[in-house]
C-alpha cells in the first residue's frame, strides 16, 4: 500500500484575478510530482471559466496543460463550484499518482 501525502502549499501567487498554489506530492517518502491549483476568483461556474483558466495555465505551462475539463467539473459544469469539488479533484490526482508509482 502506498501512502500518498500532499506537503502543504509552500508557494501561493496572486496574479490579477487568479490564485496559483503549488504543492509537492510524496509517496512513501519520495517526491513524485507537483500539483498546481489555479483558481479564478470572479466566477464560480466552471463552465464559464474553464477556457480562460486553460489559457492562463498555458501561459506558464505551455502544451503540458490538458485542455479537457476534469470529469468532476464536467458533471457540475452549470453548478456553483464548492470546496468539495476541490477535494474530488485532489482525490483524482492522488489516484493518478498512485497508479503511476505502482507502474514504476
Amino acid at each position: 500500500m502506498f501512502l500518498c501525502k500532499l506537503v502543504f502549499f509552500r508557494t501561493r501567487f496572486e496574479i490579477a484575478d487568479f490564485v496559483v498554489k503549488l504543492g509537492i506530492v510524496s509517496i512513501a517518502g519520495s517526491n513524485k510530482g507537483i500539483l498546481i491549483e489555479v483558481e479564478y476568483l470572479p466566477c464560480m461556474l466552471s463552465q464559464h471559466t474553464w477556457g480562460l483558466t486553460v489559457e492562463f495555465m498555458q501561459g506558464f505551462l505551455g502544451s503540458a496543460v490538458n485542455i479537457q475539463m476534469p470529469s468532476t467539473l464536467e458533471k457540475k459544469a452549470n453548478d456553483f463550484y464548492t470546496p468539495a469539488d476541490t477535494v474530488h479533484q485532489y482525490l483524482e490526482q492522488f489516484s493518478a499518482f498512485r497508479k503511476f508509482a505502482q507502474q514504476a
